[in-house]
């Protein structure tokens, strides 16, 4: 996935989440800084890794790329907010799983075609990038 692509579905699943704000982000630190003065939903976007196998002949590329919905944790909250702010995050990363999945609709074409998703995965997330609470989905192509 070329790096403009990726950051156009970073801008879709902020507006299809309706998340407050993103961040593009090639690593922890640089997430750190990009987040530190933010509030509300965040959805924060790790840059493809690319990976090549095969042989002379025949490289295939193999990119993966992680997404975050993520709040900011407040250390004085209750069991129920913190289940609360998990519950919503954890709308917001079904979203984006049924946005990379299914499309912008039921029958609506995929947003990236030509790309085979070949797993996905989902996990809660805690304190992340500084004190980020949410889940994280990794998608490999």
């Amino acid at each position: 996935m070329k790096i403009r692509d990726f950051e156009n579905l970073c801008k879709k699943l902020k507006a299809i989440t309706a998340a407050k704000d993103y961040c593009r982000c090639a690593h922890d630190g640089h997430a750190v800084n990009r987040l530190a003065d933010r509030e509300g939903l965040q959805i924060a976007c790790v840059m493809p890794q690319k990976g090549f196998s095969g042989g002379t002949d025949n490289y295939k590329t193999h990119d993966t790329f992680i997404i975050y919905a993520l709040e900011k944790d407040d250390s004085g909250q209750t069991p129920e907010s913190e289940l609360e702010q998990y519950e919503r995050t954890e709308d917001a990363i079904f979203k984006i799983f049924q946005y990379l999945t299914e499309g912008e609709r039921p029958g609506a074409c995929l947003p990236f075609p030509n790309i085979n998703v070949k797993g996905i995965t989902i996990d809660p997330e805690y304190r992340e990038f500084g004190g980020w609470n949410g889940y994280s989905i990794t998608v490999s192509v």
